[in-house]
């Protein structure tokens, strides 16, 4: 699975319902009776694209990342499922990490603070009910995010709770480090991939593993 690197996401202030900056200034422009704010404001995201990543002033270090989406069906609610928000599928009890929607528009954000150096996955997930189970058809890949990961499917294993859905976005931070390994070279020969299975002590459960030769 693709883990935030080295574990460098910090997470502070998740239950924020507003922290975005930007979101904030669109809240205050639809207050005042700017019609056109949320129009101009998806203009911008259809260019820039998403997640929406803002400087906090006075730190070097991090950064608000903001998870949005735009409604473009009737929902009951919408889940984001990341490891920046925790919840319960990252062991957190019932915790549950829904977007708000932003007034009576069609904007749904949560937002967190990430290291500027983090690399991690995140899920929308629609309609999800209290045992926290979802139809297939509501899981949305972010159309506003074009960094996807798929990850490869345990034929032994189907049900694994790692593998929930078929494909996540993926946020990517500014000063995160390149993957240069996982690039192909033309200037080497090409290896072999095997993988093996292995358990650890501590839970017992069985994971995968590939190494390149």
């Amino acid at each position: 699975r693709y883990l935030l690197d080295n574990l460098i996401a910090k997470l502070i202030m998740n239950n924020k319902k507003m922290l975005s900056p930007m979101i904030l200034k669109l809240e205050e422009d639809m207050n005042s009776g700017n019609d056109n704010a949320i129009d101009i404001f998806w203009e911008k995201i259809e260019r820039e694209g998403a997640p929406l990543i803002e400087d906090i002033e006075g730190d070097e270090e991090n950064s608000i990342v903001t998870v949005i989406w735009r409604q473009d069906r009737e929902i009951d609610n919408i889940f984001v499922f990341s490891e920046i928000f925790g919840g319960w599928m990252f062991g957190e009890g019932d915790k549950k990490t829904n977007l708000y929607r932003l007034g009576n528009s069609d904007l749904w954000y949560r937002s967190a603070i990430l290291s500027k150096k983090a690399r991690c996955l995140y899920t929308l997930i629609a309609n999800v009910n209290e045992e926290y189970e979802w139809r297939d058809e509501d899981v949305i890949i972010d159309p506003l995010n074009p960094k996807t990961y798929t990850p490869v499917r345990d034929e032994e294993n189907p049900e694994d709770i790692a593998l929930l859905v078929p494909t996540e976005n993926i946020i990517e931070m500014p000063e995160a480090k390149e993957k240069i390994w996982t690039k192909e070279r033309t200037d080497n020969k090409t290896g072999k991939i095997h993988m093996s299975r292995f358990k650890l002590k501590s839970d017992k459960k069985e994971r995968r593993v590939w190494i390149y030769t």
